[in-house]
């Protein structure tokens, strides 16, 4: 506002000098409506300046809440990985510990070495049945005649 202000003075005073009354008025009118225009343009130009900056920090506002949201989901992710990890681990150890176990196997009517070795808990492959055939072959003169209570050993 002040430089407009000036910008008038500077012009009315350079033009008051050599005119008519009339010609005086006509142009200081005219440089008056000449600076409400550049008043006008400067103020439209400040509102559209105060608008780009508020577009610019609302956008940045925006990006930095995304960014803050997408490193709580990542937090997040992390705490399930981690979680997943340990229930795995204590999977892991638990099924070690089940397979650790059986060590050993007791017969029941109607089983076989082939189904023996078949089973997800002893070897879950009927071809590895020679295995526990050579492991007990004190207790198993024929590998077609097994008995129910005998313990097998599992190796």
């Amino acid at each position: 506002m002040k430089s407009a202000s000036i910008f008038l003075i500077v012009i009315c005073i350079t033009f008051l000098a050599g005119c008519s009354y009339n010609e005086r008025l006509a142009q200081f009118q005219a440089d008056y409506t000449e600076a409400e225009q550049y008043n006008r343009e400067l103020e439209n130009d400040n509102a559209y300046k105060e608008i780009v900056i508020g577009n610019q920090r609302n956008e940045l506002i925006d990006s930095f809440d995304r960014e803050c949201e997408a490193r709580n989901q990542l937090m997040n992710l992390r705490a399930i990985i981690g979680q997943q990890g340990q229930e795995l681990e204590r999977l892991k150890a638990e099924r070690y510990e089940r397979i650790k176990r059986i060590r050993s196997y007791t017969v029941i009517k109607g089983d076989c070495l082939w189904n023996i070795a078949k089973k997800p808990s002893v070897y879950n492959d009927p071809w590895r049945w020679p295995l526990i055939f050579q492991a007990n072959r004190d207790q198993i003169k024929n590998p077609d005649l097994i008995y129910p209570a005998q313990i097998f050993r599992i190796p």
